[in-house]
């Protein structure tokens, strides 16, 4: 396996890494000659020769993750610079980015650490953490003592700190994704408006978006009717075939379903397809889509959601997974979804049980899945999301690190 950044074969069989296309707006940004993904860190040689040594259906642990970053005051009273952070409630999705091929982490929790904004990145060939923003004073979780908050509003009356950052006020759930053409973490959330008990801004979500290139934030609206979204138990996946990302807004049915398009800023309501019953309700669901079949895979949410669903993104149409018998259970607090280019399934960690599972969109079939080697850990505050790049499904929680290859290519 090459570990150089944007020639890693391992996993598809081919090349992995998106280079981004210089467009025009504010959504996109476009790539200089001589941008890098920094901070540039070393290969973890022991890291990668464990990775490289899994064979199909194993786990094992890395050695502790590194912790890398300038940390402020906020960060040290919470030990985010000793030990990195960690899942945070409704807040366990990590977001792959294919042009860094690193993992962006980042959202509100009900304790400790409270609302914050800092934005992560996990690198797993350097086997380290990578505080990206590291979070700063707000009116949120306390962390406005000693007169250190100091917010304000942007344009589009959206409260924002001093640096023009998110005022964190709520879990990511699945709501979080990258879109490699703006070279952006986005985050769908729902802000504190400059009027916010009357007027237009009642109500309406905000697109978070975190640029690493440029380590800043952009902030905006989403108008689209009140009665027409609600935050929790969102989803948000970038689609390249769409070219953007799909906001699955959790109200309204089978048509609350909008397309964030990379080039342009605007939201783009879909006209979908599907009988009443055949697409997701209520909340807490997850996703993962598998491009091969171009198909949105659904699963979970609270009590009698437990159902499996299809997204087709050619026709738009939901379908409902018929009678199904050894299934998991899935919920956006609990379990974590990806797709495996080189199993050509989904994979879904079971962070309560302790079990792994496969969805394969092709056979519409769930399957529990053995795990040789070291167990799935048990560990409290996970985060996760499939890597790609090096063909293996991560857990991770502050500075412990587990990985599971479903499949070896080839």
């Amino acid at each position: 396996m090459n570990w150089t950044r944007g020639r890693c074969w391992s996993g598809t069989g081919r090349m992995v890494g998106v280079i981004a296309c210089a467009l025009v707006g504010w959504t996109v940004s476009a790539r200089a000659e001589g941008d890098k993904v920094l901070p540039e860190l070393d290969v973890d040689a022991k890291a990668a020769a464990i990775i490289e040594s899994l064979d199909d259906h194993t786990g094992a642990m890395l050695p502790p993750a590194r912790i890398v970053g300038e940390f402020g005051p906020i960060a040290k009273a919470l030990g985010l610079d000793r030990h990195g952070p960690q899942g945070r409630d409704f807040t366990i999705k990590m977001a792959w980015a294919p042009d860094r091929e690193r993992a962006f982490f980042c959202g509100a929790n009900h304790g400790a650490p409270h609302k914050l904004n800092d934005v992560w990145e996990y690198d797993l060939a350097a086997n380290a953490w990578i505080c990206q923003w590291d979070p700063d004073y707000n009116n949120r979780g306390g962390w406005d003592e000693k007169g250190n908050s100091k917010t304000t509003f942007n344009k589009d009356g959206i409260r924002v700190t001093e640096k023009g950052a998110p005022v964190a006020r709520s879990h990511t759930w699945w709501g979080l994704t990258y879109d490699p053409v703006r070279r952006a973490m986005l985050w769908m959330s729902r802000p504190e408006y400059k009027d916010k008990d009357e007027g237009e801004n009642k109500g309406w979500p905000a697109l978070f978006a975190f640029r690493p290139y440029e380590a800043k934030w952009h902030l905006r609206k989403i108008p689209i009717d009140r009665g027409g979204f609600h935050v929790p138990g969102q989803a948000l996946e970038y689609i390249p075939e769409l070219h953007g990302a799909i906001w699955w807004a959790n109200r309204g049915g089978r048509g609350n379903m909008y397309l964030l398009p990379s080039q342009t800023n605007t939201c783009v309501k879909l006209e979908t397809k599907g009988d009443k019953g055949t697409y997701p309700s209520g909340y807490d669901a997850i996703m993962a889509y598998d491009s091969e079949h171009r198909v949105i895979a659904t699963r979970g949410g609270r009590g009698s959601y437990q159902a499996t669903f299809h997204f087709d993104v050619d026709s738009l149409t939901w379908t409902r997974i018929g009678v199904e018998t050894n299934v998991p259970s899935a919920h956006d607090k609990r379990t974590l979804f990806g797709y495996d280019p080189v199993g050509r399934v989904c994979l879904m960690a079971d962070l309560v049980s302790d079990t792994l599972w496969s969805y394969s969109v092709e056979d519409r079939t769930w399957k529990q899945l053995p795990v040789k080697g070291e167990a799935q850990p048990n560990w409290p505050n996970t985060a996760g999301y499939f890597d790609p790049a090096r063909n293996v499904f991560v857990l991770v929680s502050r500075r412990k690190v587990w990985v599971y290859r479903n499949k070896r290519n080839g």
